[in-house]
């Protein structure tokens, strides 16, 4: 179709092949901008370049305007418009093929509805702590909110439980101040992590059936982390919370 409709228009405007692909591009690239509109909407979309192509090349037919709906009088309606939703809306209906941009808030909820971010706020007690103090009270809380406690995880409902020794764990070798805030919010890190990967126990261990792990994103006081939450399956089916690590 786009060669023949160029080697058409082109040979009785005078402006040779070449000349007249540059146009047929440019004509794409308008139709996309002023419509939103790609080659995947289909016939909507090449009558569209196809009209802008020809206008380009000095000729005008039905096809190359964009006339209104001789049923839809959009002058009247226009008029009586109270909210910029009014305006929307005639809008779309004078120029269907033009897609809406999303706004600022709309892609954030999109972004967020299926992986939630744990905000996770220090208090002023623990801020200022020297960080192997701070390490110390951060592992005492958890125990006592989160040992024994079982969590649903938002995405599998797979209910988990939280043992103290999945906790100590946690704190086991070098730890951070971030690695050791997240335990504050440990049960709700786990619910609302993402499953990643379901993998055989590495060291062969007769009591673990699997390995699960999660992906959770996390802000500590402002600074954002990827957390990977390793979750063991039991040979009774169960699931136990083993540890986490910043990625």
């Amino acid at each position: 179709m786009q060669t023949d409709l160029i080697g058409d228009v082109a040979a009785p405007d005078g402006v040779d092949f070449i000349e007249a692909e540059k146009r047929w591009k440019k004509a794409k690239s308008i139709a996309e901008q002023q419509t939103g509109m790609t080659e995947g909407d289909g016939d909507d979309y090449w009558k569209y370049v196809a009209g802008v192509f020809k206008k380009s090349m000095g000729i005008v037919t039905e096809s190359a305007t964009i006339s209104e709906p001789a049923a839809y009088d959009w002058k009247a309606e226009l008029e009586a418009v109270t909210t910029f939703d009014d305006i929307e809306e005639v809008f779309l209906k004078l120029f269907p093929g033009v897609v809406r941009p999303k706004m600022p808030e709309e892609m954030v909820m999109e972004s967020t509805s299926s992986l939630k971010t744990v905000i996770i706020k220090i208090g002023s007690d623990f801020l200022l702590l020297p960080l192997a103090e701070f390490i110390e009270k951060a592992k005492d809380y958890a125990r006592s909110k989160y040992a024994g406690k079982t969590v649903v995880n938002q995405f599998d409902k797979a209910e988990i439980l939280i043992p103290w020794q999945g906790i100590k764990h946690t704190f086991s070798g070098h730890v951070t101040k971030m690695e050791a805030a997240v335990a504050l919010r440990l049960g709700e890190v786990i619910e609302a992590a993402e499953p990643l990967k379901q993998e055989q126990d590495k060291r062969s261990r007769d009591t673990i059936l699997n390995v699960f792990h999660y992906r959770a994103n996390v802000v500590v006081e402002g600074e954002s982390a990827e957390i990977n939450v390793v979750v063991r399956e039991q040979r009774d089916g169960k699931r136990y919370y083993d540890h986490y690590e910043i990625k």
